[in-house]
């Protein structure tokens, strides 16, 4: 990218020319001031990627205590009792975040832009949204989240009502 938008500008350059002026020193500048910013804004660019994907990010976690979001622009920690009823709803196809509906004073904490593109998440939406709902709803089962048992117990509890509401 920084090579094609540095030639888009380089192009311009010999139009903006000056009648028996030299054009050397006039490229040379074209080319700092295009090839610098273009140049560490890629760097930029490609450092906060790597970071991201270093750090794990977005992720979701599912603790005893609450939901903790975590992405690159920020964090958010929801604990159960301060999530709406029937909060998240099974995200829409065309949905691109994961949104949690919160009662305010309840203890959530929330720092920056706690956004969670479901894309990039390697879970379905609808999955994660009802197991969240269903931590909200039975907390007896909240103490062993983390646990292949519980991951197991609630990976066929949510298939099998899947299959009953598909059929």
């Amino acid at each position: 990218m920084t090579v094609a938008l540095t030639a888009a500008f380089w192009a311009l350059g010999p139009s903006t020319w000056e009648a028996g002026a030299d054009p050397e020193w006039q490229l040379t500048v074209v080319e700092v001031v295009a090839t610098v910013p273009l140049g560490l804004a890629t760097v930029a660019l490609l450092g906060s990627q790597l970071y991201t994907l270093w750090a794990g990010l977005p992720a979701v976690v599912l603790t005893a205590h609450g939901v903790r979001l975590r992405s690159p622009f920020g964090y958010q920690v929801v604990p159960w009792n301060a999530l709406r009823a029937d909060c998240p709803p099974r995200p829409d196809p065309g949905d691109r975040f994961l949104h949690l509906a919160v009662e305010r004073g309840l203890g959530a904490r929330r720092r920056g832009l706690a956004l969670i593109p479901l894309p990039w998440l390697d879970i379905h939406p609808w999955f994660l949204a009802d197991a969240i709902r269903h931590y909200a709803a039975h907390p007896e089962h909240r103490a062993a989240i983390g646990t292949p048992e519980e991951h197991e117990r609630l990976r066929h509890l949510l298939l099998a009502g899947a299959g009953a509401a598909a059929a």
